[in-house]
């Protein structure tokens, strides 16, 4: 019945599986809710220091009157806010394991509330780094949890599609995050970049009042035991005619197969780095690094960058709104291609195009005029964007699909941590690589990262593989066969028919 439900539901065109399944979709936008703390924490964290007003409150003046931002400081503020959420990413795996994704989601809410009230009370360096860092433990975490719970209540076909619009969210949080540091870019008293903080504050309060109404995981639940409790969560994500027992029987069994032979039903850290789980947690950790190995800290610290580049304080905000207006139209665009062109094809467009204009802004250091400014200004809005779509939207639709039900919760917060850890240590690099009391590289920085996005395209082609179409069943198929990454699609027939 399982292997029946999964072919018929294959065929489905997007929108008849949006219809078959709409209540599984409404509560997979709790989700989205966490999507979108996660994109409003990232963008204030690096555009608040664009605004005068927290330049004027935290920084420094060299001895001919310029204000700026200690290089120190700026890499300690993004670095160790990175560093935290993957602490909190790693250690939310054995609490979610325990105590299940929904009630900790809600714990993990309270405490984002404490980390933005001590950012908002900071009247310090060290106390906003601690704010920062408490928010951060709590962020990571919240989307470790979401991102697994997310596809454990999802169905194989629309997962993606769930996936990358945790994506979508987080992308539109940004944009609005920076429309209101736009809005309160003229205003230079402190209560401008507090208030910038202080609306976290409503994203987390509504986490406390929805997740408490959504069905728990059904994967958690039947690997607690607690089928009855589970079979009930399948309806109430699904409704009752929606080939419910059907379901119920292929999750308990595809389960049940991957628990054998193990003692513990959850695993724990240690088993995604044993056997055939050796190679699906690597996976993860070079696609999840991929973002940040190509120049992802040069460009979410644009603001301040193309600041130091001349660029004047407005304009800087404009485009970027722009470029994150233009992601979201290319994040929704992405949902055809991620279903029709698949993943992979996607996935490796990011290295590819990132490598090509990332040497071209390198080369317009050595352009004079405001008109490469503006190129590059342009260049590296349009890499934002279409990092999104292929690094974020394609890469953790590949994540939620490359690990095993019984160390989906551990892979996602590996996942999480991995992203954090490179985030946490190219936040802290870039800003030495091009500021003007370092290394003072400017525009030439383009030229560093371009050569790791090329080296990254080349490793991509043999790591990534083609999970479009593909149930958990014919992936874990896939992994045992040891079948070559880039033939997963040219095996398919052949997995099918071995999970049928």
């Amino acid at each position: 019945m399982g292997a029946q439900l999964l072919n018929s539901e294959r065929d489905m065109t997007l929108w008849q599986a949006c219809r078959a399944q709409w209540r599984m979709l409404c509560y997979a936008s709790a989700a989205f809710l966490v999507g979108a703390c996660f994109g409003y924490d990232g963008i204030i964290n690096g555009a608040s220091i664009a605004m005068p007003a927290f330049t004027l409150y935290f920084g420094d003046t060299t001895p001919d009157g310029q204000t700026y931002l200690p290089s120190v400081w700026t890499s300690l503020w993004t670095a160790m806010t990175g560093l935290a959420q993957a602490l909190g990413g790693f250690g939310i795996g054995f609490v979610m394991d325990r105590l299940g994704r929904k009630w900790t989601v809600v714990g993990l809410a309270i405490f984002s509330v404490a980390g933005v009230a001590v950012q908002f009370a900071a009247n310090s360096r060290g106390t906003l780094l601690a704010g920062k860092m408490l928010n951060g433990l709590a962020i990571g975490a919240l989307f470790a949890v979401a991102t697994a719970w997310a596809s454990e209540i999802s169905s194989a076909r629309l997962r993606g599609i769930i996936q990358s619009s945790l994506i979508l969210f987080q992308t539109s949080m940004q944009m609005l995050g920076l429309g209101i540091i736009r809005a309160l870019i003229a205003d230079m008293r402190p209560r401008a970049f507090k208030t910038a903080f202080a609306i976290q504050w409503p994203l987390a309060a509504v986490l406390v009042l929805v997740f408490p109404f959504v069905p728990e995981s059904p994967v958690y639940l039947i690997n607690k035991g607690r089928l009855e409790e589970a079979k009930k969560s399948i309806i109430t994500i699904y409704g009752n005619t929606n080939s419910i027992d059907a379901r119920f029987a292929h999750l308990v069994g595809m389960i049940r197969h991957e628990n054998s032979g193990h003692e513990v039903a959850a695993g724990g850290y240690l088993d995604c780095f044993k056997g055939t789980d050796l190679r699906r947690t690597l996976s993860v950790i070079f696609i999840i690094s991929g973002l940040n190995v190509c120049g992802a800290q040069l460009l979410t610290q644009n603001i301040y960058f193309l600041l130091i580049a001349g660029l004047p304080v407005k304009h800087t905000f404009d485009i970027g709104i722009g470029g994150f207006a233009f992601s979201i139209c290319l994040v929704v665009a992405s949902w055809t291609v991620l279903e029709k062109v698949g993943r992979r094809g996607l996935f490796l467009s990011g290295p590819l195009v990132s490598a090509v204009l990332l040497f071209v802004i390198g080369g317009l250091y050595y352009v004079s005029g405001i008109g490469a400014v503006w190129a590059i200004a342009v260049m590296m809005n349009l890499l934002i964007a279409w990092g999104v779509v292929s690094f974020l939207s394609a890469g953790w639709a590949l994540t939620a699909e490359l690990s095993t039900y019984r160390l989906r919760a551990k892979t996602q917060s590996i996942a999480v941590v991995s992203n954090a850890i490179f985030q946490w240590v190219f936040s802290f690099i870039t800003p030495y690589v091009y500021n003007i009391d370092a290394a003072n590289l400017g525009a030439r920085t383009g030229f560093v990262y371009g050569g790791l996005a090329t080296i990254y395209l080349a490793a991509a082609f043999w790591i990534v593989p083609e999970t479009k179409g593909l149930s958990v069943a014919e992936v874990d198929w896939m992994f045992e066969n040891g079948v070559p990454s880039r033939r997963f699609q040219t095996m398919k027939d052949q997995a099918r028919a071995a999970a049928a």
